[in-house]
């Protein structure tokens, strides 16, 4: 118990770090620091630490809190004070100290090393995928330290966490093996990083998403009603808005085109929570609310109650559909890929699908079906797209057909639309992924139904990003793969409050394929 009591001593606040800093300085000891995540540690750990404790008289770890950790979903495996035990256990390390930042550079600028030390795997800045070696590299050197790197062996944590530790079936890690055979990561962040030169017009419904969560108090004395305490409430971009979003992190290039009613949210929030590089085309239509999804939501369990739609959509006038009718035409033949979001709220009218299908250069839909519009929105309302993208009860409900072999009805809809991708997601089953020239594939789903959130906006997610990478034509696998490891981190948002992060998604794709 005594050595344990030791070790945690090791282990410092930032207060604790700033007063040691200075008493080092004071008596010219020499700092050596080591950055990381350290989820298993393993004996390449241990010998890249040994042999940087060797370089100076003193050798401080800084390890990355849970929250910005970006090695996929479920990671880290151990929090970070279970990991932080972990490293300061060793005898050669000095310090420990929890990173409450995002990247390795704000500890550097505090803690100001004679040596930086990374492992071998990051001597070449070509594999970077983050730029943050680069980035380190230059504020070591920017007060006089020197980056080292360590020369043993190597060993992945990823990989270890991927054979032992998977929260994944059997079924699934079996599946990820057989796609691990066929495609590299290699070949996939080659894919991403050529989205970024691509333009992206979206158009469909802006929605706004309200969770109202509340905590109940009891039933009703007077009838058998669930009566319940409004707690606090949150809002958030989604339709047509949120897919934007969450295009707009791996393409610099992103226009939307949506219809909102005259009040609050077209006139404030939405504006407000759209970055500048998005380049936002309200159509405004007086006398109309802008569609509000409001959802009670049971605060402690985070069970939804009830689900409030405040508006089905905006009847445009003549004026003001000319108006919308001006913008897509004005700016559709200016971009190299359409994503159409139809929701089934009023905005997808025939003059309008006529001019995605006749002027897109690539065209992306998605028919969603939702409370307001079951039956009556399918994706018979196109003729031809070059990319789709729908659950499986989109799709059965569009052929009226629930018992047909799901894959039948794919290669149907795909001949008929001439799509040279069509992808139907279908929740814990994953996604099929449909090729004209590859064929049909099956990707796994990349959670556990029980690590699931909020499934609202997985779908968009999903579509948002597929869209993109369909247009370069890539294997269906990686479509699917990449589709997949959106969505999953879609389910892990509560609601839309946060778009698809590119870095999450390249770095969890790299672990996974570990």
């Amino acid at each position: 118990m005594s050595n344990l009591t030791e070790d945690r001593k090791k282990i410092l606040s930032l207060e604790e770090l700033n007063k040691l800093l200075g008493d080092l300085k004071f008596s010219n000891k020499t700092i050596a620091h080591c950055h990381g995540v350290f989820d298993l540690l393993h004996i390449g750990h241990i010998r890249h630490l040994k042999e940087a404790s060797e370089l100076a008289d003193i050798l401080i770890v800084s390890i990355t809190s849970d929250r910005f950790v970006n090695k996929g979903i479920n990671r880290p495996e151990f929090n970070f004070n279970l990991r932080a035990e972990v490293i300061s256990s060793l005898s050669f390390i000095d310090f420990v100290i929890i990173s409450d930042f995002p990247t390795a550079i704000e500890m550097i600028s505090i803690i100001k090393p004679n040596y930086y030390v990374k492992g071998p795997d990051y001597s070449d800045d070509s594999k970077d995928i983050s730029g943050g070696i680069i980035e380190e590299k230059r504020k070591v050197e920017s007060y006089g330290g020197k980056i080292y790197f360590t020369k043993d062996i190597q060993h992945s944590s990823s990989n270890l966490l991927n054979k032992y530790f998977s929260k994944l079936s059997d079924e699934t890690i079996i599946e990820i093996n057989k796609i691990k055979s066929r495609l590299s990561f290699e070949n996939i962040y080659n894919e991403i990083e050529k989205m970024n030169k691509l333009s992206v017009l979206v158009i469909g419904e802006a929605i706004i998403d309200e969770y109202q969560y509340c905590s109940a108090i009891g039933k009703s004395s007077k009838s058998p009603t669930l009566a319940v305490k409004l707690d606090h409430s949150e809002l958030s971009l989604g339709g047509s808005l949120s897919i934007a979003k969450h295009v707009e992190d791996f393409i610099n290039n992103v226009s939307v085109i949506s219809t909102v009613g005259d009040d609050y949210y077209s006139r404030e929030f939405i504006p407000k929570k759209i970055s500048p590089n998005l380049d936002l085309n309200l159509v405004i239509s007086k006398d109309q609310k802008t569609i509000l999804k409001r959802r009670f939501v049971e605060t402690y369990f985070f069970h939804k109650l009830l689900e409030v739609y405040d508006s089905t959509g905006c009847n445009l006038s003549k004026s003001e559909n000319k108006y919308l009718l001006d913008i897509l035409e004005r700016l559709i033949s200016k971009y190299d890929i359409v994503l159409v979001s139809d929701f089934g709220h009023k905005m997808m009218s025939n003059e309008i699908i006529d001019i995605v299908q006749n002027s897109s250069k690539f065209l992306s839909v998605n028919v969603q079906m939702n409370a307001a519009n079951t039956g009556f929105n399918t994706l018979s309302k196109y003729s031809k797209a070059d990319y789709v993208s729908i659950t499986e009860s989109e799709l059965r409900l569009d052929y009226r057909d629930k018992d047909s072999y799901v894959n039948d009805l794919i290669n149907d809809a795909a001949d008929r639309l001439g799509t040279n991708l069509f992808s139907v997601t279908r929740g814990s089953l994953g996604s099929i992924v449909h090729s004209k020239i590859d064929g049909i594939y099956s990707i796994p789903a990349l959670i556990n139904s029980n690590d699931v959130i909020d499934r609202v906006g997985a779908g968009d997610a999903y579509f948002a990003i597929t869209s993109v990478l369909a247009s370069l034509k890539p294997h269906p696998e990686m479509l699917g793969l990449l589709g997949n490891m959106s969505a999953a981190y879609a389910t892990r948002i509560v609601s839309n409050n946060k778009s698809i992060n590119k870095l999450e998604i390249i770095k969890s794709i790299e672990s996974l394929l570990k």
